[in-house]
């Protein structure tokens, strides 16, 4: 998933500049791509890894994301950050949940920023993305 990504992101970003996607499609697309095909797995193997290492009875997977290029240039710093949150988070019986969802959404933000988008509200309360390509 995350070499898919990695060839789905730079599309949508490059479209959405180019104005060849319109800005809500490329956001719905976006979001899809950093959630679904990033982000999410990368939650669920680690919480595979957690669960297993408890028991040597199940061998590890061959390969980890740690093996994608995309992931060690791109991902890996955003995502070290986002774990250490989401275990902090756990470790504290989600007590401090909001403090963590915050954190990550900052560091979501600043993962999309390297993309080449960025997003918030207007002075009059209007949501609005901006894409741009860097070659």
């Amino acid at each position: 998933m995350l070499d898919q990504a990695a060839i789905d992101l730079p599309k949508i970003v490059h479209d959405a500049a180019a104005k060849k996607l319109s800005i809500g499609d490329a956001w719905n697309k976006l979001l899809q791509i950093v959630y679904r095909k990033i982000f999410e797995p990368l939650a669920r193997n680690e919480a595979f890894l957690a669960a297993i290492q408890s028991s040597g009875d199940i061998p590890l997977p061959p390969q980890g994301p740690s093996e994608s290029f995309f992931f060690q240039q791109l991902v890996d710093p955003y995502w070290e950050k986002i774990k250490t949150e989401l275990e902090h988070s756990f470790n504290n019986d989600l007590e401090e949940q909001d403090i963590a969802l915050n954190t990550m959404v900052s560091i979501l933000e600043d993962f999309l920023r390297v993309l080449g988008v960025t997003y918030g509200k207007s002075s009059s309360e209007d949501c609005y993305a901006l894409f741009e390509y860097f070659e």
